[in-house]
């Protein structure tokens, strides 16, 4: 009997034994599709006491790119009210839940009480730390250039640093861990689970 056929079969088969499983990729946030409900509240003292307060939104339409809108509004004794409508773009460079840095670009529009209202351009840079699985703290700095020149005079070029806090919405969750598929049973002997038919005789010792 020729051999060939069994060879063929098993030399088929042989890719299939072998080939690795592939290893479950580990979720990481920012993933696309994601959401990021941001607030914040700010607090200075110079020429006068200043409050802020903020919110903002941003859908992420890619992994780590995510366009959004904000809306900010300073207010404090001796000094206007400033209400700032800044859509921004932001790309998370590295996607980890311990650390995230991020780069910024923004501009948009600072409403001014009193005053002329003034154009905003800028960008920048942060950090995410997250607290929780659904919430990071947000530390980030940005320069502005602000837009006509012969309003905003001589202080034309202004910078930001501030703290924010974010939740977000549709982040992976952790995977359960890959438990591996338990061992095939032995097999039991052959004839030992048969079930016996009613009235078929038993096998009887013959003697010899």
């Amino acid at each position: 009997m020729s051999r060939l056929p069994v060879l063929l079969v098993l030399l088929l088969a042989s890719p299939a034994l072998g080939a690795p499983q592939r290893s479950v990729e580990e979720p990481r946030p920012f993933a696309r599709g994601s959401m990021n409900a941001g607030l914040a509240l700010g607090f200075s003292s110079g020429e006068g006491t200043a409050f802020t307060l903020g919110a903002g939104f941003g859908y992420f339409v890619l992994p780590g790119l995510e366009p959004g809108l904000e809306l900010e509004v300073t207010f404090g004794s001796d000094r206007p009210t400033v209400t700032s409508l800044l859509p921004y773009l932001r790309w998370v460079v590295w996607r980890s839940y311990t650390l995230s840095p991020f780069l910024k670009v923004q501009g948009g529009r600072w409403f001014i009480s009193g005053q002329e209202d003034l154009s905003v351009v800028g960008g920048g840079g942060g950090l995410v730390f997250f607290l929780t699985r659904n919430a990071g703290l947000q530390l980030e700095a940005l320069v502005f250039r602000l837009f006509p020149v012969d309003v905003c005079g001589d202080s034309c070029t202004t910078t930001s640093v501030g703290f924010s806090l974010g939740f977000y919405f549709g982040n992976p969750p952790h995977l359960p861990p890959r438990v591996p598929p338990a061992p095939p049973a032995p097999a039991a002997p052959a004839g030992a689970d048969e079930p016996r038919q009613e009235g078929e005789p038993r096998d009887e010792p013959v003697p010899y």
